[in-house]
């Protein structure tokens, strides 16, 4: 398995130790494609978990909380996000999940009040307002189809990350190639994983079919890392 990058663009693999050069706000956030099966809500789901593992840390991640709760209360209305993401054990880590349920939670709240708001409740609010005005991505979220939309929702995190001075997070797509060919239907697993473009930094990780990653990996943007796994094996056996 690829040890962690750490940096954009090093073009390496640290060696072990390397952890205490880390800058003290940097995290590393992996996500594992191939336990995700081919379901693009899951995938979102997992990306926003990821940045939570590890020590908690300050502030929020407003644009993408806000428009994963958009789309989820448009098309799932039956269920809360919140309950949904706790339910969700292969999204990640226990504790991570519970932070980003109540994050979600306080986020809906902070908008209705009490109980969980509708589509209606939060196309109203003042701070969705403020933010279509900032984030043009957000507002094609409020006004898209769910195969439109899906694919933008990685894009308002790296909205988000881009405005947090403080803290680098390097996302990690681990075994990115298990989603090669698993649909061919708009707003599915790869148009989401490609709409990971705008994040800072990331990584992909290869394991069985490294030109197919490339190629996907060069579908995002020259500040994407590819990393073929198997090779990275072999060179170390």
């Amino acid at each position: 398995m690829v040890r962690e990058f750490h940096a954009r663009g090093s073009g390496r693999t640290p060696a072990a130790g390397d952890d205490a050069h880390r800058p003290a706000r940097t995290r590393v956030a992996r996500v594992d494609v191939a336990s995700l099966g081919d379901d693009p809500e899951r995938f979102l789901v997992a990306l926003r978990t990821a940045v939570e593992v590890g020590p908690v840390i300050p502030g929020d991640f407003p644009a993408f909380d806000l428009g994963l709760l958009i789309y989820w209360a448009r098309w799932h209305p039956e269920v809360t996000l919140a309950h949904h993401v706790i339910r969700r054990a292969v999204c990640g880590p226990t504790i991570a999940r519970l932070r980003v349920a109540q994050a979600l939670d306080d986020r809906a709240r902070s908008v209705s009040g009490d109980g969980e708001p509708s589509w209606l409740d939060l196309l109203r609010a003042p701070e969705v307002a403020t933010l279509r005005e900032q984030c043009p991505a957000l507002d094609h979220v409020v006004t898209g189809r769910p195969e439109q939309i899906r694919p933008l929702l990685p894009g308002l995190l790296g909205w988000d990350l881009q405005r947090r001075t403080e803290l680098k997070v390097v996302v990690v797509l681990d075994s990115v190639d298990a989603a090669r060919g698993l649909s061919a239907r708009p707003g599915d697993l790869e148009e989401v994983i490609v709409g990971t473009a705008d994040l800072p930094t990331l990584v992909v990780v290869s394991l069985q079919s490294p030109e197919w990653a490339s190629r996907r990996a060069g579908a995002l943007h020259p500040h994407v890392d590819l990393i073929d796994a198997a090779a990275e094996a072999g060179a170390g056996a």
